[in-house]
């Protein structure tokens, strides 16, 4: 995200009652499989362990399963 955006974006994000993680390396995700056309929804435990990763597609669902 470019630093301009970062500055009325973030603010708003830290609003949100769902956690949201924003990666700033590529990198950083190799990890995680990619599905193309898709957001990577990876849900995280207390403990910070990675509990389930799911694939929603924007275009096609609704995002209310997602957030829970």
């Amino acid at each position: 995200m470019p630093g301009i955006g970062r500055f009325f974006v973030l603010p708003k994000m830290r609003k949100y009652p769902h956690r949201i993680i924003l990666v700033d390396e590529p990198h950083l995700l190799d990890p995680f499989r990619r599905k193309e056309n898709h957001v990577t929804v990876v849900r995280i435990g207390e403990s910070g362990v990675v509990q389930s990763i799911a694939y929603w597609n924007p275009g096609d669902e609704s995002p209310e399963g997602y957030l829970q």
